[in-house]
This record gives structure tokens, sequence and C-alpha cells, in this order.
């Protein structure tokens, strides 16, 4: 009886690795480690600096590494600056279902930074008119 146990136990353990390793990184498979964010701004065609890069004129895409945080500078002739921070947070869900998965996906998301979210994907500003003394 107690041989029997344990090849169950041997076999539900041996399954749960098998579906671990199947489903591994449930944050780098859905999600990745990137995530498109669109730059918008009224008016259009304000230059779009990221970190102090020129990265686009409004509106377009980029993708971004989704576990780090940004400084975006909204600039256009005639206009103020704008300043937006864009930030990223651990995405708890994705935690949680690393948690039933064993170790390998804690490992593998966390190197990667799957498990982090950008807190916005979508950044309109409306610019004002600078003002002449």
């Amino acid at each position: 009886m107690k041989m029997k146990q344990f090849v169950v136990s041997v076999k539900l353990f041996a399954i749960i690795i098998i579906i671990g390793i199947l489903l591994n990184s449930c944050a780098t498979l859905t999600k990745g480690s990137s995530e498109w964010v669109t730059f918008n701004s009224d008016p259009p065609a304000a230059k779009v600096y990221v970190n102090g890069h020129l990265m686009g004129t409004t509106p377009f895409d980029i993708k971004l590494k989704s576990n780090k945080s940004y400084f975006v500078v909204y600039k256009k002739n005639g206009f103020e600056n704008r300043t937006v921070y864009l930030t990223s947070s651990i995405g708890a869900g994705y935690i949680i279902l690393d948690i039933p998965l064993v170790f390998i996906p804690f490992i593998i998301d966390a190197t990667t930074g799957a498990w982090y979210i950008l807190d916005e994907t979508y950044i309109n500003v409306i610019l004002d008119t600078t003002s002449e003394n």
C-alpha cells in the first residue's frame, strides 16, 4: 500500500514539474519584456524625447522595456515643453500565475523583467502656447 502511494506521489510531482516546464514563465510567454506605448499630443507634430533621446514626432508608437521607468519630454516650437514620467511596476497577477508552476517561471520572468508592466501605454498631452513677455 505504501509503495502505491509513493508511486502516485511521484507521478503527481512529475506532472506538476512537466506542467511547470511546459507553461513556464507565464509573463514571458503572454506579454514579453516590452510593451507598445503610443505617444500623442495636441497639437500634433511634437518631438518626443525619451530619456534624452529623440524617439519620434507625435503621433507614433514605440516598444519600450517594461522593467524600466522613463523620463519623457514633449517639445514643439511656440509651445511650452511638457514632461511626463512613465513608470513601471510589478504586475502581481503574473507572480500569482507563476506560483503553481514551480520555480522555473519565477527565475525566467524575474530575469527577463516580464513581471513588470508600464503604468501607461497611451500618453496624450496638451501643449500650452508659450507666453510672450
